[in-house]
């Protein structure tokens, strides 16, 4: 055979012993690779084979099997399709019956587990257990369980959805401040059956929203045509804080961020002319003249102003033969003296020059530099040759700075100031000096209030233009005094008050959200202890301390009644005092959401936790289950009738807390007859029984105790968060602060 093989692949070089057969390496490759084609052809007809074999005994064994799984599909026995399903662990296809024999059985047993599940979840609160309503819905509906049960857990656990989508939705409407979701979201409140403390808390922030819309449009109305600066950031801030848009909105933001601060400033002092404002045009005036003096005020300065003589040419207008008359004429110019001027400051045409000469001695005559008689008459002469003559306008305002600079006389400087306060209340100088005038003013008045005070008569000059009369001696006093006098014709007396702002008062997004949400305890591992230990599937979690709360709110007074006292404080003056029920005598239950906590003003928060909700100082607590039920199953158990003794009687127990007096107790002892061991006798034939021991001397009564002050507060501490409150047993009022009149 490897003969013949090798003389198949005609191999020369294989030598073929006893035993081996010695070839090379090729020729195993060669060898190798004939021999892996022939097994592969081999192989694939075994494989076909085989394929059918199997197949046709899978099917054979599947026709067989399939009559009974279709029959058992029809049965709720698991061991019938458990029994059935075993019979078919050699078949290895995914026959469609036997998976639908495997759901039967899983849907089967998940429904006797479902079973116990929603018998234990519908007795309980759905929103506290949520995530159990979720997964045991989620198991009922993925194998189509039904019934009543499964149909009640489903209700309950799509109301507490719902509910929780609406409250979702109210809080980010809350928090979004949009007007649109959180009407929504309160239309559907109602049906859902939302916290109504949420549903308020909404409809408060709702009516904000709105009376803020209303506060917006108004103001930017106002706004719009008043064009003050930061009444419009405002207004633009809280129209882009509840993503409100209006067309007044877009213009404000125009003006105020797309113009440059000098075309906005003037499109201020139109709006301030268009509304007759006549103090606000003037101090938009001064503000633009800020703005163009910081940039051109070096061009204006005082000695600048073209029309000035050359100190020079002012000096050689003198006759003199000393050169330093000349040079002292030269420095004193522009600065204060105290004898006349031989020529006027600034070139005037024909006789003006000797009537600025005249003002000038005028001038030194008010100011008291030279001795003359009536001087409040001298300056309204002043007054009235500038009313009449314009040229010499611009020289009396020069010659007063002249006067002004470098005056040593503090009293002379100070009537300089009132005399120019009357000349710009009554006429202005002439545009072409007006600029150098104001730098003047703007670059000596160091004092803020004085530099405010006589920029704005200058600009009022300017504004309202020059009088036709000259001002009385009363008026120059109160002009003199600081009032202001001129008003131009047509424009209002006073600043037009903008309209009250109708809006919030607070941001409304900085206001803090009171949202107490309901705790999911499934997960819990302590859940049933914790929710037995609440006793009430419906408490809430305590809300966290916070800080800056209201003191909480105390109920409606009602008629006091007879209360538990507690050992030692004072009892009652009642005769037949009668144990409050379930626990009574307590405080009347604070005022308090739905959801447990202390009704507060919306946006505060407390230092203290919320009062606990039907906190009692005595008895079981009572916790609410739903609005307008209550849960008495922790409550105080009612006293039962002492339990009778087959040996006769015995005597009766004082219960914790009875409220009974001391002397009804004293005579509860002496009715009650005391037998030896073994109670009183059954029958006359019974032996006698021992004397009974004798009478237990009574103890002298103490002294009673001195009085103590009755006080009607008591303290309670709270289970909930450990602190103590206060309680009036008269007034029903509940106080976390120590009343000053407590005793303890």
């Amino acid at each position: 055979a490897c003969r013949a093989l090798l003389d198949h692949m005609k191999s020369r070089a294989a030598q073929v012993g006893e035993r081996r057969v010695l070839y090379r390496a090729d020729d195993h490759r060669k060898m190798e690779l004939i021999r892996n084609v022939a097994v592969e052809k081999r192989a694939i007809f075994i494989e076909r084979y085989c394929r059918r074999y199997i197949a046709k005994k899978q099917l054979k064994a599947m026709l067989a099997i399939r009559p009974k799984l279709l029959a058992v599909l029809k049965s709720r026995n698991l061991d019938e399709l458990n029994s059935v399903l075993q019979q078919c662990g050699h078949i290895q296809y995914p026959m469609r019956e036997i998976n639908l024999v495997k759901r039967r059985i899983f849907c089967i047993q998940e429904e006797k587990r479902l079973e116990k599940v929603l018998l234990d979840v519908v007795n309980k609160d759905p929103e506290r257990y949520f995530s159990a309503f979720a997964r045991a819905v989620a198991a009922a509906d993925e194998i189509g369980m039904e019934g009543e049960v499964a149909e009640k857990v489903r209700e309950m656990y799509h109301y507490a959805k719902e509910k929780k989508r609406v409250e979702a939705e109210m809080r980010a409407g809350m928090e979004e401040l949009d007007e649109d979701k959180l009407r929504n979201a309160l239309q559907e409140a109602q049906q859902a059956g939302a916290d109504p403390y949420k549903i308020r808390q909404a409809q408060d922030r709702l009516d904000k929203i709105v009376n803020e819309k209303r506060a917006i449009e108004d103001i930017g109305a106002y706004q719009r045509q008043n064009l003050e600066e930061a009444p419009m950031q405002n207004i633009i801030d809280r129209a882009e804080q509840i993503s409100y848009v209006t067309e007044d909105i877009k213009y404000l933001k125009h003006m105020l961020y797309d113009l440059s601060p000098e075309k906005f400033a003037q499109e201020q002092l139109k709006a301030a002319v268009r509304s007759k404002d006549q103090d606000r045009a003037i101090r938009i005036t001064i503000k633009i003249k800020d703005m163009f003096f910081k940039q051109q005020g070096d061009m204006f300065t005082f000695r600048g102003f073209p029309k000035f003589r050359t100190p020079v040419e002012w000096s050689n207008l003198k006759f003199t033969l000393f050169s330093s008359t000349r040079e002292e004429l030269q420095r004193t110019m522009f600065r204060w003296t105290k004898t006349p001027i031989h020529a006027s400051l600034i070139e005037l045409p024909g006789k003006s020059g000797k009537d600025g000469t005249r003002m000038f001695r005028n001038l030194l005559g008010y100011m008291g530099d030279r001795s003359y008689n009536f001087p409040e008459h001298l300056l309204i002469e002043m007054v009235t040759e500038a009313l009449d003559k314009v040229p010499l306008r611009d020289e009396i305002y020069a010659q007063m700075i002249k006067q002004l600079t470098q005056n040593p006389d503090s009293q002379s400087a100070f009537k300089g100031w009132s005399a120019m306060a009357v000349c710009l209340e009554a006429f202005p100088p002439n545009p072409e000096f007006e600029n150098y005038f104001e730098v003047w003013l703007r670059k000596t008045i160091k004092d803020a209030s004085k530099r405010t005070r006589y920029l704005t008569l200058l600009h009022q000059a300017i504004f309202c233009g020059a009088r036709t009369t000259p001002p009385t001696e009363n008026e120059m006093k109160r002009i003199m005094g600081g009032e202001t006098l001129r008003r131009k014709a047509g424009f209002q007396q006073e600043e037009k008050a903008a309209p009250q702002y109708q809006g919030l008062q607070v941001e409304v997004a900085d206001e803090q959200i009171e949202w107490n949400e309901v705790e999911d305890i499934s997960d819990r591992p302590d859940a049933k202890a914790y929710d037995t230990n609440r006793n009430n599937y419906n408490a809430r979690k305590p809300m966290a301390p916070k800080p800056m709360a209201p003191k909480p709110m105390a109920p409606k007074p009602m008629a006091p009644k007879p209360s538990v006292p507690r050992f030692g404080g004072p009892k009652p003056m009642a005769k037949k005092p009668t144990l409050p029920k379930f626990g009574g005598g307590g405080p009347k239950k604070p005022t308090v959401p739905k959801f447990g906590g202390v009704a507060k003003k919306f946006g505060t928060t407390s230092h203290k936790p919320a009062l606990p909700t039907g906190a009692r100082p005595q008895g079981g607590i009572i916790q609410r289950n739903k609005p307008g039920k209550l849960n008495f199953n922790n409550r105080m158990e009612r006293k039962q009738p002492a339990p009778r003794s087959p040996n006769g009687p015995v005597i009766p127990r004082i219960a914790h807390g009875n409220i009974g007096s001391v002397a009804a107790k004293r005579a509860a002892l002496k009715k009650a007859p005391v037998f030896k061991f073994g109670g009183p006798p059954t029958s006359s034939n019974t032996t006698k029984p021992a004397a009974p021991p004798a009478p237990i001397p009574k103890p002298a009564a103490p002294k009673p105790p001195p009085p103590k002050p009755v006080s009607l507060w008591r303290a309670t501490v709270d289970q909930a968060s450990g602190d103590t409150y206060y309680w009036n047993i008269e007034t029903q009022e509940v106080t976390w602060d120590k009343p000053a009149d407590f005793v303890g």
